[in-house]
């Protein structure tokens, strides 16, 4: 069970849904800068599947933040049940 609230835990007044976590939430933020910085580019929702699809390589750099967000998303959980 997650959470009851929507509330990002950290980003006052924000909903936490998966576009925040991945683009916008605070807690992710140095994961988000190496992201830009392997790709060259700033991520958004709107570049992000073309960004992806451009190679390999910017599918694993994607897919490896994504990782990251997911397991320290996963740990918060796990912490706040015990």
């Amino acid at each position: 069970m997650h959470n009851a609230s929507a509330d990002c835990p950290v980003c006052p007044n924000t909903v936490e849904n998966a576009e925040h976590v991945f683009f916008n939430c605070i807690r992710f933020e140095e994961g988000r800068e190496k992201l830009h910085r392997q790709l060259q580019e700033v991520a958004k929702p709107e570049n992000i599947v073309q960004l992806m699809l451009a190679d390999e390589k910017n599918w694993l750099v994607v897919a490896t933040f994504a990782h990251s967000v997911i397991t320290s998303l996963r740990a918060e959980e796990m912490a706040r049940r015990r």
